[in-house]
């Protein structure tokens, strides 16, 4: 999914400008491994970059904070690391402001309005006709299964749901005749 998805690719690029500018930093090579295997590290930043993992540029601010905050957390009272970790942190984080974390979330928002907008218009149809809520909601339901967004439980427990429902008066509208 990561390489034949435009977006991730060229968030991946954004990150990847930005821990190479890290990596001029002095004292980044001491950041690059993981003293632990839990512990954060560059590489695994780096890896991430690489595999197309981050979503957007504000994952992976997200995790270099991270790293940073493990090693004020973990070594406060060794000196020398935490005169690195405050330099590290302190020149990432200037770098980290030339990041623009909101600009690939533009057109998901504008996108996101339409969809309220819409939804907004046929909710006033609604009220002003005798078209029933369960429709509605079994009309948007339907919609939003259809986006490429992933259903969560909960969404898919209120399709089923609402889904059954819809199915069932249908089949006693058709049954009524036999009666």
């Amino acid at each position: 999914m990561g390489k034949s998805n435009p977006l991730r690719v060229s968030i991946s690029k954004q990150c990847d400008i930005g821990l190479t500018k890290i990596k001029k930093i002095p004292f980044w090579h001491f950041f690059y491994t993981s003293r632990t295997l839990d512990a954060p590290s560059l590489s695994k930043i780096e890896k991430n970059i690489k595999n197309y993992k981050y979503q957007s540029t504000y994952e992976f601010i997200m995790d270099l904070r991270r790293l940073w905050n493990y090693y004020f957390q973990n070594y406060h009272n060794q000196p020398d690391i935490f005169q690195k970790v405050s330099e590290m942190s302190k020149s990432s984080e200037e770098i980290l402001n030339e990041f623009d974390i909101f600009s690939e979330d533009k057109g998901e928002m504008k996108e996101i309005t339409k969809k309220i907008d819409s939804l907004e218009r046929e909710l006033k149809d609604i009220k002003g006709s005798n078209q029933s809520i369960n429709n509605f909601n079994y009309n948007v339901i339907k919609r939003i299964n259809s986006t490429e967004k992933a259903m969560s439980y909960d969404e898919k427990a209120t399709f089923r749901n609402v889904g059954r429902h819809h199915g069932n008066r249908r089949q006693c509208h058709r049954d009524s005749h036999l009666r």
